[in-house]
Order: C-alpha cells, then sequence, then structure tokens
C-alpha cells in the first residue's frame, strides 16, 4: 500500500528472449497483454519439431497443450533453447496429413515446456490452422 507522496513502481520481469524478439524490450504488466495477440485455446494435441541441429538425427516428439493464431505451447522430452528456429508440424484429428508450421521460434523454454511464434506458413497451411482453431473452440 503506498501512502502520501510516496511513488510505487511496479517491478519489471525480465526474460531470455531471442534475437528477434530483443525490440519488444522487458515484459511488464503494461505489455504483456501486447505480446498475446491471439486468444489461446486448451488442446491435447501431438506434434512433431525439427531444428537445424536435429538434421540427420530425426524427428522429435512433443504434445501440444495450447494453441492460437500466432503460435502455441508444447511439452517434451526434448528440450529446446530460447531463440532456436524449427519446423513444426501439427498432427490434426481424423487427417491424414499434418499441419506444416515451416518457421517457428522458440520464445520461451521452461521444464520441459516452450512457447513456440509461428513466423512462416505457407498460405494453406495458415487456411487449415484457422479451420483447426475454429473446430477446436
Amino acid at each position: 500500500m503506498v501512502a502520501g507522496n510516496e511513488t510505487f513502481v511496479a517491478p519489471t520481469l525480465t526474460l531470455q528472449y531471442s534475437q528477434g524478439a530483443k525490440e519488444r524490450g522487458p515484459v511488464t504488466k503494461e505489455t504483456q497483454m501486447e505480446l498475446r495477440a491471439y486468444p489461446r485455446i486448451p488442446v491435447d494435441l501431438p506434434v512433431f519439431f525439427a531444428t537445424p541441429e536435429s538434421e540427420g538425427i530425426g524427428v522429435k516428439k512433443g504434445s501440444m497443450f495450447n494453441l492460437s493464431a500466432g503460435g502455441c505451447a508444447v511439452t517434451s522430452v526434448t528440450g529446446v533453447e530460447v531463440g532456436t528456429d524449427i519446423a513444426l508440424f501439427i498432427q490434426v484429428p481424423h487427417e491424414d496429413t499434418t499441419i506444416k508450421v515451416d518457421q517457428a521460434a522458440v520464445r520461451w523454454s521452461l521444464l520441459g515446456e516452450f512457447g513456440l511464434e509461428f513466423l512462416r506458413l505457407r498460405p494453406e497451411e495458415q487456411e487449415r490452422l484457422h479451420l483447426l482453431l475454429t473446430t477446436v473452440q
């Protein structure tokens, strides 16, 4: 509680950013809502992903637990570092082919979970993602 003429300064939360996210500055209460451009939808979908480092090693498995038009959150036994770019393949229920996100950036990573921002999808994949979002809501 602040009394009299005292000024209260809210603490900021400092996160480790990938190179492209540094321009956004630190996350504060004021900027937190700006970072959520799309609503998150809880899901439970299998995903597969590959990093440039995993080339020749193979594709890794994970489970997506939330999804939005701009990104998702994944849990996996395979750790990934903040700033890593990956290709992501989302297994859609009752479909034979996955939705491919050509480029997604790891924005946070903690205890077997990581958050991705979708950077590049082909238009037909973007359309399939939009359809998925409307069916899982």
